[in-house]
């Protein structure tokens, strides 16, 4: 039933003189980049990659030695994905500066700056951009990898670039507001700054400026992020602290000086995930912890996620100390990660996880991956939480090799199971049932299963989540306001955005669907509007998508769309959502039509 792809390629690593597993891609290029990374990393004597074909001899197709640190000039690492940029000012958006952080980062963790710093410091751009051995592996990287995902001519990327690099080393490109934004940050705070911006010709170019000069007056990590918390008010500020935050925590040498807590990965681990969890006691990480439980830091959650399953899928050892006191390490952490369905985090956790527990469990050799699986399931609280691990781990390259033992283990764990019910423990609440038929809802939504496994989810879990107590749990509760006047929005921008404030109509009820939208910033509401008033039937949080139905089923809308606060909109055109729908019927039919059949209840649901 579950089918293995013929050729892998496993990332081998040399410590104390003996090759170890570290991981497995589909893909010579995949494996060769994330080799160079761990050569990047360290610490280990050497990397080497090994493709394995059934019926041939394996082969070594990379190989090479761990550099020596120490006195060497810094070179870029390794990423696998670059956004697209067309002009000097998208590469002051989040996610370009997020790449360039990554690209840079020994460069960065020695200048200890933040590529926000890097981006409004002219003096410090320049001072990078003399650097041409740097600079050109820089450019080179960037522009292959646009041209891969972009279909883009990488002699005009590489052409962009360096026309950019032009461009960010002139100190007249910075904008004269950034100062008066500066001064009314460190004066009156983050409030009184967004004020200056937004008096400005480019608000968000003005706050980071500000922003980022802020701080680069700290020299130390713990000190930059000091700075945001104090700015942190809570008055519709999350999203410009969010970004920054995020980039100080997504560099490794950051995350050891903020989070470490003790002299061990286990250490760094465990105090990152209760800042996660928002659990962390110590007076140091409070208010980041209790900023990042609120849900509205996204960004920062994310990065920390990264950094953890980095962590844990590295061979490293958790302590210091004995295999058994690794083994208790891996369990406390185990039992911290574990949410209402699942982990946290997405597949690379899970992938992580179950790595770890092939060394930590072992003997002489690695386990075999159905026993690590069966280590790390046997730890879980109920099937609920066991579900959301394997459909996480179930898109992952740990699965593409190992498919038949994660589709065993997924097979076992559906069982007999009738309702969701049957997944959590005796007497669970209805406030639990509720959050774990929205955690496994969500993790199946992401798509991405090979086709046998899409065939189970599709056959179980519809009925699961949507039967029985499932399907109590699964309604949202409504309430009841007055019919107010719909208004129009503020502003609609050219670059794939929509701006509202408070009250603004993003569609009505059965108007045409044309487009999607992914809330960036705010909170939306959906509405059934009847002559007995207005009937509340959902309210969509920051990253989550909605006026998809219509663009499934061609429908209409199912109802109207309000924005609740000032809000901004990522749109999704029409055609690029239903051209992956096409993709998606063509490379798993099965999980198309379970889309359709949930966007077929939902709307039954709707009416009610």
């Amino acid at each position: 039933m579950f089918r293995q792809k013929s050729i892998t390629y496993e990332i081998m690593v040399k410590v104390n003189g003996r090759w170890q597993f570290d991981a497995v891609k589909t893909t010579e290029a995949a494996a060769v980049s994330y080799a160079q990374t761990l050569i990047d990393a360290g610490p280990h004597d050497g990397v080497k990659v090994v493709q394995e074909e059934p019926g041939r001899i394996e082969q070594v197709v990379f190989e090479e030695d761990s550099k020596p640190v120490g006195g060497s000039p810094v070179s870029i690492s390794s990423i696998e994905y670059a956004p697209l940029c067309e002009t000097t000012a998208d590469l002051y958006g989040y996610e370009a500066r997020l790449c360039a952080g990554r690209l840079l980062r020994k460069y960065l963790d020695r200048e200890g700056l933040t590529p926000l710093e890097l981006l409004y410091g002219p003096g410090k751009f320049k001072q990078l951009a003399r650097d041409d051995r740097l600079m050109n592996q820089a450019v080179q990287k960037i522009a292959g990898l646009q041209a891969r995902e972009f279909d883009a001519d990488k002699s005009k990327r590489v052409d962009f670039l360096y026309a950019a690099i032009s461009d960010l080393s002139d100190p007249s490109y910075k904008t004269k507001p950034i100062e008066e934004a500066e001064a009314a940050l460190r004066s009156r705070g983050l409030k009184a700054a967004i004020e200056v911006a937004n008096a400005s010709s480019d608000q968000n170019h003005t706050l980071n400026g500000a922003i980022a000069k802020t701080l680069s007056r700290s020299l130390e990590w713990r000190g930059k992020l000091g700075i945001l918390l104090e700015l942190a008010t809570g008055e519709g500020d999350e999203e410009i602290l969010d970004q920054a935050m995020s980039e100080i925590l997504d560099g490794g040498q950051a995350v050891k000086e903020v989070l470490s807590l003790g002299d061990t990965l286990k250490d760094l681990i465990l105090s990152t995930i209760e800042v996660i969890q928002g659990k962390a006691e110590h007076p140091n990480l409070q208010k980041l912890s209790s900023l990042v439980h609120s849900g509205r830091y996204e960004k920062t959650t994310a990065v920390l996620v990264r950094k953890i399953s980095l962590s844990l899928g590295h061979i490293q050892p958790l302590t210091k100390e004995s295999s058994a006191t690794d083994q208790k390490a891996l369990e406390e952490i185990l039992a911290l990660s574990i949410t209402s369905a699942g982990f946290i985090g997405d597949g690379s956790y899970s992938e992580a996880m179950t790595k770890r527990a092939r060394i930590t469990y072992a003997t002489d050799e690695d386990l075999p991956a159905n026993q690590a699986i069966d280590e790390v399931l046997k730890r879980l609280p109920n099937k609920a939480v066991a579900l959301g691990y394997l459909f996480d781990l179930s898109r992952t390259p740990f699965a593409e090799k190992y498919l038949s033992e994660v589709g065993a283990a997924l097979t076992r764990t559906i069982g007999a199971a009738k309702s969701l019910k049957d997944l959590c423990k005796p007497n669970s609440s209805p406030d639990y049932m509720t959050a774990v038929s929205k955690d496994l809802g969500n993790r199946i939504e992401k798509g991405g299963f090979p086709e046998a496994i899409g065939t189970m989810i599709a056959k179980n879990m519809a009925n699961l989540l949507g039967g029985g107590s499932g399907k109590a749990a699964a309604q949202q509760p409504v309430e009841t306001k007055p019919i107010t006047k719909p208004k129009k929005p503020k502003y609609k921008s050219s670059f794939g955005r929509m701006r509202l404030v408070e009250g603004d109509i993003i569609f009505n009820q059965k108007e045409p669907g044309d487009e999607a939208y992914l809330v960036d910033t705010g909170r939306v509401e959906i509405i059934k509007i009847s002559k007995d008033g207005e009937r509340r039937i959902g309210i969509v949080e920051r990253g989550e998508i909605f006026g998809e139905m219509a663009l499934i089923d061609q429908n209409g809308r199912s109802g109207t769309a309000r924005a609740m606060e000032d809000t901004v909109l990522k749109i999704i055109p029409a055609e690029a959502f239903t051209s992956r729908l096409a993709k998606l019927s063509e490379s798993d039919s099965v999980m198309r039509r379970l889309i359709d059949v949930y966007v077929k209840r939902l709307r039954q649901n709707s009416e009610k």
